[in-house]
């Protein structure tokens, strides 16, 4: 999924689902990739998928009413969060969020961003987000 807006960018893909039968079933690993003017990072996080059904469930809610957000947040906390939501009664869109990497000596890389993108994207960022987890 790929999303655009004048002041930024976000890519999200799945780079694995949690293997069948195990407790990690259905979970996502997505790799995520930020530019915010220039301001850039990119890493991957474990979304645990009643998480994901969640998210995917307020996304359809925002898509269809142009109200409201739709959070997601990663298995480990901070390291991934996403929200998209509407930022006026007239159905705006924007997206703000974080991406966190912590290194072996306790040092934190983070990256805060956002930014508004057209309205219209909205279904087109559903429907994409809704295949990263399917098997």
């Amino acid at each position: 999924m790929k999303l655009a807006g004048r002041d930024g960018s976000l890519i999200l893909e799945r780079s694995e689902l949690g293997p069948p039968g195990t407790p990690a079933d259905h979970d996502v690993l997505v790799n995520i990739t930020v530019d915010a003017k220039g301001f850039a990072a990119a890493d991957q996080s474990w979304v645990v998928a009643g998480d994901w059904r969640k998210f995917l469930d307020e996304m359809r809610s925002l898509a269809a009413s142009r109200q409201g957000r739709a959070v997601l947040d990663s298995a480990s906390p901070g390291d991934l969060r996403l929200e998209f939501f509407s930022t006026d009664s007239a159905g705006h869109m924007a997206v703000k969020g974080q991406v966190r990497r912590r290194s072996a000596r306790d040092l934190e890389l983070l990256l805060g961003f956002g930014f508004a993108f057209e309205p219209d994207e909205l279904p087109r960022v559903l429907t994409e987000l809704e295949m990263l987890g399917r098997p």
